[in-house]
């Protein structure tokens, strides 16, 4: 079977694009409305991954799976990668879930449902659940 080389010209610069119109614009966007730190408040890798979702979603004739296969093999060793674009979406949801309260929401529901005779195994089990969800490995450490 041969393969097919599709040009897509200047669509190609797309992901590129998305990447610094999310980024740039809402660090611009910011700066504008006075906020402190302007490029911090919309994470770089919320960014990337929207880059990154355009750039798969370029191609229709392929399926995802090999598309983010070939992805991950040109960014490097594919294991590797693929678990950076996993701990990246991980950081997006850590953001999210941040944003809502979702830290206050389980450390108050975590105090009222442990009983005060298993205090400390209980903030133990409270510690790790938290740094599960937020993406910090040594959180318990």
């Amino acid at each position: 079977m041969e393969k097919q080389k599709k040009n897509l010209g200047s669509v190609a610069f797309l992901p590129l694009i998305v990447f610094l119109v999310c980024y740039v614009g809402c660090g611009i966007t910011f700066t504008l409305m006075g906020a402190d730190d302007p490029f911090g408040k919309f994470p770089r890798h919320v960014a990337l991954l929207a880059g990154c979702a355009v750039a798969l979603l370029l191609n229709r004739s392929m399926d995802v799976k090999d598309k983010l296969n070939i992805m991950t093999t040109n960014m490097g060793n594919s294991g590797v990668m693929m678990i950076v674009l996993i701990y990246l979406m991980a950081g997006g949801f850590q953001g999210a879930a941040a944003a809502m309260g979702g830290k206050d929401s389980v450390v108050n529901l975590c105090l009222h449902v442990i009983p005060v005779t298993f205090l400390i195994p209980g903030v133990f089990l409270m510690c790790c659940f938290i740094s599960t969800s937020v993406e910090i490995t040594m959180g318990t450490n």
